[in-house]
C-alpha cells in the first residue's frame, strides 16, 4: 500500500519516519525538508506520546497479571481432596485437642 509524502504529496513508494513510525516520505530530501519546517517537533511529541501509551499499557498488564494471581490464591482447588480427607474422624478430631507430653530422661 503506497502512502503519500508527508512533505511533497508524492505517491511514489515510501518509507515511513524511523522515529515516530507517523508520517511516510518518498525519499530522503523530502524527510530533511519537512524535519526543518517543522516535523521535528511534532515527531518529538508523538514519540513520547507513543512512549506514554506503551508504559501504561505494560503497567495495565502488570495489574491485570496481579489481579489474577490474587484471584488464584483466594479461589479454593477443589480438584484436588484435601490432605486431611485420608484420616478417620477421630484423627482429625484429635488435631482439635492437641496433648503434649514431656519426657525427661535422665
Amino acid at each position: 500500500m503506497s502512502h503519500p509524502c508527508n512533505n511533497c504529496g508524492s505517491n511514489e513508494p515510501t518509507k515511513r519516519c524511523s522515529r515516530c513510525h507517523v508520517v511516510w516520505y518518498c525519499g530522503v530530501q523530502c524527510q530533511r525538508e519537512d524535519w526543518r519546517t517543522g516535523h521535528r517537533e511534532h515527531c518529538i511529541q508523538m514519540q513520547q506520546h507513543q512512549q506514554q501509551q506503551q508504559q501504561e499499557s505494560k503497567q495495565q498488564q502488570q495489574q491485570q497479571r496481579w489481579q489474577k494471581m490474587d484471584e488464584l490464591y483466594k479461589t479454593p482447588n477443589t480438584d484436588y481432596p484435601s490432605e486431611n480427607n485420608h484420616m478417620e474422624d477421630e484423627d482429625a478430631n484429635s488435631f482439635q485437642n492437641p496433648q503434649v507430653i514431656f519426657f525427661f530422661f535422665a
